[in-house]
């Protein structure tokens, strides 16, 4: 039997829901049933792609991502909080046989808090924010990435990782 695509399963857990879910897998892991598209690997709502558009707003997020990518990768611990432009975000680190192969990103959502708010309205305008989530909690977060995180478990059970020899961002 041959089980649904990791961005099968990322595609059908946003349906009816402005979240958005990235998954960066690390040291070129995976396999081809947990392969990705290229907008499951980035940030590309258009609050993020009004920001990074904006001088510095590339760099910026960019940053942003990393260090918190860094951060859960060190702990091995999930993190959750805003972005330098007011967007909540929850990252989890996941881990294979001791190792992390991937953090996972579930986002897009927008805050009840009304400093974070402003400055996001500030960045995008009040218009953008409308194609932001606005009633997920932080533990529905938890919950899509605890789903996540078993089916990419599932998956290299099933299918083994693979180390590529190409960048994803490449391929």
């Amino acid at each position: 039997m041959e089980y649904a695509a990791l961005r099968d399963l990322i595609d059908f857990l946003e349906r009816g829901t402005k979240i958005h879910i990235c998954v960066a897998f690390l040291d070129h892991f995976g396999n081809r049933m947990t392969c990705c598209s290229n907008n499951q690997t980035i940030h590309d709502r258009p609050v993020c792609l009004a920001i990074k558009k904006q001088p510095n707003g590339l760099g910026s997020c960019y940053r942003c991502r990393m260090c918190v990518q860094r951060a859960v990768i060190r702990r091995r611990k999930p993190m959750a909080g805003y972005c330098t432009n007011g967007v909540y975000e929850y990252c989890r680190p996941i881990l294979y046989e001791d190792r992390v192969v991937c953090v996972v990103f579930v986002g897009n959502i927008l805050t009840e808090d009304p400093f974070q708010r402003r400055k996001l309205t500030c960045k995008v305008g009040e218009e953008l924010l409308q194609t932001m989530e606005d009633s997920f909690s932080p533990e529905d977060c938890v919950r899509v990435a605890d789903i996540i995180e078993s089916y990419i478990i599932f998956l290299f059970g099933q299918y083994g990782v693979e180390k590529k020899t190409v960048d994803p961002l490449v391929e």
